[in-house]
Order: structure tokens, then C-alpha cells, then sequence
């Protein structure tokens, strides 16, 4: 399902997973000093590791252990930080191969595009301009720490958007696939559910995130908020909308989440569920039957081009055949259909407006039901001549998302793939040691 949370402008073009520009809800409630539990200040300039003969410290780990416990709201003693230590030097790690191919590519991050990125996240949640560093400071925490997140994740968007963009396409065939089980979709009980995906993708990092996803569990069941954890720790893109995947027909999952989803009730939590890609953590908020609704109560909105068969503006099998093909080289869009109609003088051609699709005569309703947008049917015959007609917009009243949704995200869950693709093989081929 697609989300619309604004975030940054950067993320809504991307809609790939930012955590550090959904930095918000865990900021809310927290104020206190943090406990003593930060590497010694002898220790902090230690090589926790090395990436492409870049360095990271423990005091890197250590602040940016201490944003991650702040912004999710898990309680900061020792072994929670333990516990999540590995998993904050993956990400610096990550980030660092990231920040070495921005630079390659040549992308500049500004300090305005910090400052905006910084700026939404007060406007999340109704801070005046510059409380966010303010209520940093006080938490100990330096700007600088949620500044070099901000930095990575805003300069991998739009790597990914001017680099990695060209890697996907989707296949108007592939939108059909979509609406075409959506349809089918349409009669099932439907989920509220929220996740929190922790991707796999090399089996030395298996034990890591299996015990990684308990522990969120385990935080969870004690009073952490889902989306908090969802926002720092999820690599999905509803990652940066607090893992909220919206209402879910059953069966349109991944089989080993729906059989967990069976099994449970809303307000439940499940335990991590193994998939092919990782472990995915559900949150099953409600459910609801479907709506008893026809899919003739679709209303769609139509141009047409009509040829009459008798009476004085008849036109003769010739001329329409002529018509229709020169329609179908020029017409892509119900404008073109429209300034054809008024060339032609035609009665009864041009725009029509919107109608339930029960209102059309059933030989238009038949062609026109499953047409794509902006795209000619026809000729059909229908009382007194025949008509080419197009589809200019479709208001789906049984629920499901216009074409060019449904279009955008399979774009982006491509995108996400070959994001994450490509991150990976960076991994691969740097040069990384990992110091304990």
C-alpha cells in the first residue's frame, strides 16, 4: 500500500526507507539524562572498525548507540547496548560505503539540505525551529551525530534516484497482474498490520538478527513503540511511516507471515517470522470483513469518438475504418481524443463525463471495465453507430488504488531491491575489518 507521510522532499521522491528523517515519536517523551553507560572516554578513540581505509571509533559507536536508544525508546543500560552494538556498527559500516560512492558520484550534500531535513522533523512534531539540536544538547548528544545520518541517508536517495533508477521498469503488464489480484482480493477478509522487516542477506548475519529481532520483541511486549523500533530499525520502506503497511487482503503476503497472521488476533504481536528475505515482525492492529460492494459501482470518466451509422451525419464502413486508424496512430491522451471530435464535427463525440460503469450500455461497459487509462477500445457498436472511447480518470469505489499508485510502487519496492543490491556488493568488495 502506498503511504503519503511527507518526510522530506528528497524522501518523497524516493520513498526509500530514511530513518533518521522519521526521527520523531521517540523524541516526544524523553527528556531525563541518560545513564552512565557510554564507553570509557579512553576507549573512544579506539578502531572499532575500518572500511576502505576509513576509520570508525568507538566513540563513533558509542554516540551514535546512544541516538539510536533515544529515538526508539529502549532503555539504555548496559545490556540493551550489548545487544544492539553490532547491529550500530553495521550501520556505520553501511554508511560509510555509502558516503565513499556519493562522493564518487559526485553528489553534494548542502548544509540547506540538512537544515530542511532537520527542520521537517521539528514540524513532525511541533517543535519551534531549532529545538531539535536544543533537545539534543540536553540529552548529551552532539547535532553533529543525527547530522551525519541525515547526511548519509538523504545523499543514498539521490544516488539511488540519478544512478540506480535506470536498473527498473515495470511492464504495463505487470500493473495488470497487480489489479488483476487486488480484484480478486476484493471479496477477502482484509488486516491493519504494521511491520518491522531485518533483512538477511548473508548467512553469517543470521544469529545477528534472529537475536536482534527477539530483543525488539521482547521491547515491544514491554512497552516500546512499535513505530519507534519500526523507524530505527526496519529496512522496509514503511519503515520511515512507522512500519505501517496499511489494510492487507489475506493472501497477499508472503505464505510463512500469512500463516502466522492465521493464528492471531488484533492487538497481537508475532514473533519473528523467518521469510525468504529475513524476519519480519507483525503487528495485527485490526481487522474487518469486506465491503459488500459491486465493481459496477466504479465510476470512470470517458471521451469518445462517435460515428453514427445512419441519418445525415452517418458516416460510411470507409470513413470509419479510417477514422478508427487514425485515431488509434495519433489519440494518447482524452485531450487528443477531444480536439479530434471538434475537428471531425461529430455529434455526440468528445467528453462525456463520469458515469458507474452499470450506467454504460453493457457493450461499452464490457470494453471500458478493465481498460487502462488513457488507452483507445474499440470500435464498439453500441445504439445508432459505433464508438472508440478512452478512459480519462477511474474513481474505484470497491477499494482499489488508481493505476499510476499501484505503478509508482512496484517502482519503488523495485528501486528498494536495487538499493539494497547494490549496497551489498559495495560490501563485498570493500575492504572491511571489524575490530573487537
Amino acid at each position: 500500500m502506498i503511504h503519503t507521510t511527507q518526510i522530506t522532499n528528497v524522501a518523497l521522491r524516493s520513498r526509500l526507507p530514511v530513518s533518521a528523517l522519521a526521527f520523531c515519536v521517540g523524541l516526544l517523551s524523553v527528556y531525563g539524562p541518560l545513564p552512565a553507560f557510554a564507553v570509557q572516554s579512553s576507549q573512544t578513540q579506539r578502531i572499532a572498525a575500518v572500511v576502505n581505509d576509513e576509520a570508525i571509533t568507538w566513540k563513533d559507536v558509542d554516540e551514535r548507540t546512544s541516538l539510536l536508544l533515544l529515538t526508539s525508546r529502549l532503555p539504555d543500560n548496559q545490556e540493551t547496548r550489548q545487544r544492539i552494538i553490532p547491529r550500530v556498527i553495521q550501520v556505520l559500516v553501511n554508511e560509510r560505503l555509502k558516503m565513499q560512492q556519493i562522493k564518487k558520484a559526485g553528489i553534494e550534500i548542502e548544509p540547506t539540505d540538512i537544515a530542511n531535513a532537520k527542520r521537517q522533523i521539528e514540524r513532525n512534531n511541533g517543535f519551534p525551529t531549532g529545538a531539535l539540536d536544543d533537545l539534543l544538547r540536553h540529552q548529551g548528544l552532539a547535532p553533529h551525530i543525527l547530522e551525519t545520518q541525515l547526511r548519509a541517508d538523504i545523499g543514498w536517495v539521490r544516488y539511488a534516484q540519478s544512478t540506480l533508477r535506470r536498473q527498473v521498469s515495470v511492464e504495463p503488464a505487470e500493473v495488470d497482474a497487480v489489479i488483476s489480484t487486488m480484484k480478486d482480493n476484493l471479496g477477502r477478509p482484509q488486516r491493519l498490520l504494521a511491520e518491522i522487516i531485518l533483512p538477511v542477506t548473508d548467512p553469517a548475519e543470521e544469529r545477528q538478527m534472529r537475536a536482534l529481532a527477539d530483543r525488539l520483541v521482547d521491547q515491544i511486549r514491554q512497552g516500546a513503540p512499535f513505530a519507534s523500533l519500526a523507524r530505527q530499525f526496519s529496512a522496509s520502506v514503511t519503515a520511515a511511516v512507522g512500519g505501517d503497511l496499511g489494510w492487507i487482503s489475506t493472501g497477499a503476503l508472503e505464505p510463512e507471515i500469512e500463516r502466522v497472521l492465521d493464528t492471531m488476533s488484533p492487538g497481537m504481536l508475532s514473533q519473528p517470522v523467518r521469510t525468504t528475505g529475513g524476519y519480519a515482525i507483525m503487528l495485527l492492529r485490526e481487522a474487518r470483513e469486506p465491503r459488500k460492494q459491486s465493481a459496477d459501482d466504479i465510476r470512470v470518466q470517458l471521451s469518445q469518438i462517435f460515428m453514427p451509422l445512419s441519418g445525415p451525419a452517418a458516416v460510411p464502413e470507409a470513413k470509419r475504418a479510417e477514422i478508427a486508424r487514425s485515431v488509434r496512430d495519433s489519440a494518447r491522451s482524452c485531450a487528443d481524443i477531444d480536439a479530434t471530435a471538434g475537428q471531425l464535427n461529430l455529434p455526440g463525440s468528445g467528453a462525456i463525463g463520469s458515469m458507474r460503469l452499470a450506467d454504460l450500455p453493457p457493450p461499452v461497459r464490457a470494453v471500458v471495465r478493465d481498460l487502462p487509462l488513457n488507452t483507445l477500445g474499440g470500435p464498439v457498436e453500441v445504439a445508432g453507430g459505433e464508438a472508440i472511447v478512452m478512459v480519462c480518470d477511474r474513481q474505484d469505489t470497491a477499494g482499489l488504488p488508481p493505476r499510476e499508485e499501484i505503478e509508482q510502487r512496484l517502482t519503488l519496492e523495485r528501486l528498494e531491491r536495487v538499493s539494497n543490491r547494490a549496497l551489498r556488493d559495495l560490501r563485498r568488495s570493500a575492504l572491511i575489518d571489524i575490530r573487537r
